[in-house]
């Protein structure tokens, strides 16, 4: 009797793994889980600074305005003022007189300045020289800055030639007050050495509705983002203690009168600056604490490595204080692409990190590294919006009540998604409307027709409207930035248009970008394939700028919900021949507040910590659904497994889930189990408990789930759990091979009834459960064979070389186990 040597295959054994797994522990791991409870009506995640915080304020303003206004009935709210990082932070307000406006573009009179100060002493007389303010004014560079054109009687301070409010550093540094500046002096260039147009986080004007109501969002900066206020940096306290630094949040009311006392005329505007003594005099200030810049965890204390997706970033950052408390390991953290995660992860390289986050399976080649996959957080791609409403003066009353407030909803399919991917509209190509590949096609997004039918309000818009911004992305490979491009795919229509047929309209596609996306692979990047180029104003003609000055790269998801939130694409088109060397430059300021048109694609996370909103995205089901907490639930019991591994959940973009947000995600940490020592097993299985324990606690804190994160469902923290147990005991003991008889044998067969679900009945024997202490050994490999990751590319290569590799080390004996094995996946 011939006998054959049949080995189980990989996805059999993770079965049998699993199974054991749930016999033994599953009733101890279940015990531990609470189920997340999700309010009925749930807001947009990435709208969630305007939940209130246990730390929010609601303050008043003055009654006795010294030239005649009375802010009494002024209610102002914030949101959060504890547990500050750089983030964006809600601030309301009512019963505020209603904003004059001289046209659709100028705030006149009856609106807040609000900025952000460092100074100690908010009673001190120098308390207004620690204020970021003056360069978030509209206007020129030499305008944005606060002059003093109005004479003062309370102004005793300052010399009577003084042309601006000095800034004070924490560091000490003092600007100058413009005094010794004549009338041709930029008296700016002081100023910028600290803060600048690009930067600033002052609002300039806070617009006040009808109704008397108003709503901004205001990003605070910490000691990173803005060092010269150094909010959050460590300073000694109470018995020599260091603590973070706090700093105050100032609100400015403006009325409508001049500084001597007389009402604005009706084509006047108020020009003095917030700091003069007799408009600073009715500030509110809100004491801000900041979280301190250190982290919590003990300096040159030695790290686990970790290292992946932006998704998982806000996170890993907030729960890496409360790891390493009480002497835990310090968790060291990298940001990177899926793709490099996953060849870090599998690396053999010593040192490589032992754990990466990816939203993609971590799969290595036979031979290759035992790897065990665990959810940790629910997120998502988003198109993030910061667009306020730039309606017409002649629009009707329902829609001119928006006016320059901000948008809260929007739609948007995948075929305008793909528009502005591509640079078809004419504003996002170098030239504009010049070129004959885009001049029939509408100049931005709120032009097109298509656009408007979904969103009526953007038909209201005025003339000057635009998104300046164009679609904001950043650079690098993303398994988020793969399913956007799925999801686009998975349209017909967004096909259809991509492959050179006009819309409706008679909008086309860039042509730059057939050949580039007909490939029939979803991408995992945001290609910018335009060529054109143009010579600037003032530049010489070998010196053109073309689609990098225009539409740049942001350099993460981060810096992109970021720059949304500012409204700054970072543009530079503007030719500056006083730079050494002469180059381009940022055009002008970002734009203020109500006349903002900025959209990104971002994660969840990012877009929450910045206070954006994100747009209503259709499925399959031709449902428009934001990504609410039901929407990304749907979407994760919609899920399915992999092709490359069934422990990795993913959105298949064909398929019909009523109610899904598109692009939800399930980030799973992907652990080396054999590379790995029994102390970094340990601590890498203590990582796991805490994000699917206390972790999972939502909330502003360190050591909490940040806002725009989803709570991992019960079913997903159990699998966490058991991949935590799996990790800590080691690498799993090698099958014992069966013998299988080649003539049939007669068996006599056995009920399904009785055998206990998830237990292997293929007569082969289980996998022994106990822990192993001692890594199995990892033959020699280089780093290239080890690190191809899961993605629709990545399978093609890897099991090419696969099958090559067999072949040639087993020859035809081993034919039939490749084609089991292969048969056990769809490439």
């Amino acid at each position: 009797m011939t006998a054959l040597i049949r080995w189980p295959g990989r996805r059999q054994l993770r079965r049998w793994r699993r199974a054991l797994a749930l016999l033994v522990v599953a009733p101890l791991a279940g015990a531990a889980l609470v189920a997340p409870q999700y309010p009925a009506g749930a807001q947009q995640l990435s709208g969630g600074v305007d939940a209130p915080t246990d730390s929010a304020v609601t303050v008043s303003g003055r009654a006795d305005g010294v030239y005649g206004d009375n802010f009494s009935a002024l209610r102002v709210t914030v949101s959060q003022t504890r547990n500050l990082t750089s983030q964006g932070i809600s601030i309301s307000w009512t019963g505020g007189k209603p904003t004059v406006m001289r046209d659709a573009t100028q705030m006149v009179a009856n609106y807040l300045q609000i900025m952000q100060c460092w100074g100690p002493d908010p009673a001190a007389v120098d308390f207004r020289e620690t204020c970021v303010q003056g360069f978030g004014r509209p206007g020129g560079a030499v305008n944005r800055i606060p002059k003093l054109l109005v004479p003062d009687p309370l102004e005793t301070v300052l010399s009577p030639d003084a042309k601006i409010i000095p800034f004070l550093a924490v560091t000490g540094e003092r600007s100058s007050d413009g005094s010794e500046c004549d009338a041709s002096c930029n008296v700016g260039a002081l100023v910028s050495d600290y803060f600048r147009a690009d930067n600033t986080n002052e609002i300039y004007q806070g617009f006040t509705a009808a109704d008397g109501t108003g709503r901004v969002v205001f990003e605070v900066q910490n000691a990173i983002a803005q060092p010269y206020l150094g909010c959050g940096a460590p300073q000694s306290g109470p018995g020599g203690r260091e603590t973070p630094r706090p700093c105050s949040l100032v609100v400015v009311p403006r009325g409508d009168h001049d500084l001597d006392g007389s009402p604005l005329c009706g084509t006047c505007s108020l020009v003095d600056s917030p700091l003069q003594a007799s408009t600073f005099r009715d500030r509110i200030v809100i004491p801000l604490q900041f979280e301190s810049l250190g982290g919590g965890c003990e300096l040159g204390a030695e790290e686990r490595l970790t290292v992946g997706s932006d998704l998982v970033a806000d996170a890993v950052r907030s729960w890496q204080p409360a790891l390493c408390a009480d002497g835990g390991a310090t968790f060291g953290y990298s940001a990177a692409s899926d793709e490099d995660a996953i060849r870090q992860v599998l690396s053999p390289v010593p040192g490589a990190p032992g754990m990466g986050f990816t939203a993609e399976p971590a799969v290595p080649l036979p031979g290759g590294p035992e790897v065990r996959h665990a959810p940790v957080v629910i997120s998502g791609a988003v198109i993030a919006f910061n667009i306020d409403a730039e309606v017409d003066v002649n629009a009707p009353p329902e829609v001119l009540k928006l006016r320059a407030t901000a948008l809260r909803e929007l739609k948007l399919t995948p075929r305008l998604v793909a528009k502005l991917l591509t640079q078809s509209y004419s504003s996002d190509v170098p030239g504009g409307f010049v070129n004959e590949h885009v001049r029939k096609n509408p100049r931005d997004l709120f032009q097109d027709r298509e656009l408007r039918s979904l969103n009526p309000v953007f038909a209201q818009f005025s003339q000057v409207a635009a998104l300046r911004s164009g679609l904001m992305v950043a650079q690098g490979n993303s398994a988020a930035y793969r399913e956007v491009w799925k999801w686009i795919l998975a349209d017909a229509t967004a096909r259809k248009w991509l492959a050179g047929e006009p819309d409706e309209y008679g909008m086309v596609v860039n042509h730059f970008y057939r050949d580039v996306l007909n490939t029939g692979v979803p991408l995992d990047t945001f290609p910018k394939a335009d060529a054109t180029e143009v010579v600037g104003a003032g530049a010489p003609e070998d010196k053109p700028f073309g689609t990098g000055h225009l539409r740049p790269y942001l350099g993460s998801m981060e810096e992109a919900a970021l720059q949304t939130r500012r409204a700054d694409p970072k543009s530079k088109t503007v030719w500056d021949a006083t730079r050494t060397p002469p180059d381009y430059v940022a055009g002008g300021a970002a734009r203020p507040v109500g006349f903002r048109g900025a959209m990104s694609i971002t994660d969840a996370a990012s877009a929450a910590r910045y206070g954006l909103y994100a747009a209503s995205l259709i499925n399959q089901n031709q449902e428009f659904v934001a990504p609410t907490r039901d929407g990304m639930l749907a979407a994760v019991d919609a899920m399915v497994p992999s092709e490359a591994d069934d422990d990795v959940l993913m959105i298949d973009p064909a398929k019909k889930a009523p109610g899904a947000y598109p692009l939800t995600m399930v980030n799973y940490a992907a652990v080396n189990i054999s590379n790995q020592d029994q102390a970094a097993r340990d601590d890498y299985a203590q990582f796991l408990r805490y994000a699917a324990g206390a972790g999972q606690t939502e909330g502003v804190r360190r050591g909490e789930l940040p806002r725009g994160y989803l709570p991992l469902t019960n079913k997903l923290r159990q699998q966490t759990m058991l991949a935590a147990n799996a990790i800590e005991r080691g690498p799993t003991p090698s099958p014992t091979p069966s013998v299988e008889p080649t003539e049939p044998e007669t068996t006599t067969p056995t009920s399904a009834s009785t055998t206990p679900a998830g237990t292997p009945n293929s007569g082969l024997p289980p996998v022994t459960p106990g822990p192993t202490r001692t890594p199995a050994p990892v033959p020699p490999a280089t780093a290239v064979s080890q690190t191809t990751p899961g993605g629709p590319l990545g399978l093609v290569g890897r099991y090419a070389l696969v099958a090559a590799l067999a072949l040639g080390l087993l020859g035809g004996a081993a034919g039939p186990v490749l084609l089991r094995l292969s048969g056990r996946r769809r490439v």
